[in-house]
């Protein structure tokens, strides 16, 4: 993806590993992925009407139980993925 540059210390240990790249490649990057999850999104999910995919996410217990995680642990002011 463009050029490489391995990271070193004064030992000659291989620490770590430096990629060069363009703003026009993460671009060209970032597109064909997005593209790519637009692509298995609609495979997926094509065949469901409106009011399935509101049921199913409504009724989808994942979230809560994530939530009831963090009120229950004291970390409900603290961001959360």
């Amino acid at each position: 993806m463009g050029r490489t540059k391995a990271l070193q210390d004064s030992t000659g240990y291989d620490y770590g590993k430096l990629i060069a790249a363009t703003y026009e490649q993460l671009v060209s990057t970032a597109k064909s992925r997005l593209f790519g999850l637009k692509a298995h999104l609609s495979e997926r999910y094509d065949n469901m009407g409106a009011e399935d995919l509101l049921k199913r996410a409504l009724d989808d217990n994942t979230g809560q139980i994530a939530l009831k995680y963090v009120v229950k642990a004291g970390l409900s002011d603290q961001m959360v993925d």
